[in-house]
């Protein structure tokens, strides 16, 4: 009589959401045409807080957003990179962008497509001040397509794979890709320590300070009328956070 270990289990049990992954992969491949260079594919993934995704190893490039708490995104790896410098940044980056989007597609590999797929990054307010070691690696303008990105909406949540063409025509690509998503949804739906110590009164915690949402709206909304105008270039916005604790840093520091 023969029998698997657990570990033998678990180990075919991937093997065999890698595969489906990887012939979903070549259902959307076939699906897309000719006339587009880069896919994004998304399948749905379990409704977890999205910095669970950042636990995955290996992944230079790091991505978390969340602008309120039924819309948060988080992304690791990079499909694609634009930049720009000096004061050309805004139109480079502009230009770049636009061109990608026109070789670019959404197909879903599982049922429902999710959120278009978005760049995460920033431009300097002040062109050629990245010279220090804190702010040289940004760059003068700088975003980044996840190459596995997860995305919740309230309820619903999806993972997003992106990928050449090129790399997606092989089968080395594919397979490498499937492999990534298999990890990427074992990640989210590997079971959370819920005994993990509580903060302690040494602990500092940010605390942002309530404003009123509809006066920052018309903040924002005023801005961008101000720039259409033409008599502003760029501003800043900025929220209020209080950080509280025992062990902060002095004024002075």
């Amino acid at each position: 009589m023969m029998s698997q270990s657990a570990g033998e289990s678990r180990d075919i049990g991937k093997e065999r959401l890698a595969g489906a992954i990887e012939r979903q992969i070549v259902r959307a491949l076939e699906s897309a045409g000719h006339s587009k260079d880069m896919l994004s594919m998304s399948l749905t993934a379990p409704v977890v807080p999205a910095e669970r995704l950042l636990m995955m190893p290996g992944y230079a490039n790091q991505t978390l957003w969340c602008p309120s708490l039924e819309d948060e995104s988080a992304g690791v790896g990079a499909a694609v990179v634009l930049t720009g410098t000096g004061e050309s940044r805004f139109s480079e980056i502009l230009v770049s962008a636009q061109k990608f989007f026109e070789t670019h597609t959404v197909i879903s590999i599982d049922g429902e497509i999710g959120p278009e797929p978005s760049f995460f990054g920033g431009l300097a307010f002040a062109s050629r001040e990245t010279e220090s070691d804190l702010w040289r690696g940004f760059g003068d303008a700088r975003f980044v397509l996840p190459r596995i990105g997860y995305t919740r909406r309230k309820s619903k949540a999806w993972l997003t794979l992106s990928a050449s063409k090129g790399e997606l025509a092989t089968e080395v690509g594919r397979t490498r890709l499937a492999r990534e998503a298999d990890a990427a949804l074992e990640m989210l739906g590997r079971q959370v320590d819920s005994n993990l110590p509580k903060p302690s009164d040494s602990d500092t915690i940010a605390e942002p300070i309530a404003e009123d949402e509809s006066g920052w709206t018309s903040l924002v909304a005023g801005i961008l009328a101000e720039i259409e105008a033409g008599r502003l270039e760029k501003a800043v916005a900025a929220r209020q956070v209080v950080l509280r604790g025992k062990d902060l840093p002095s004024k002075k520091q």
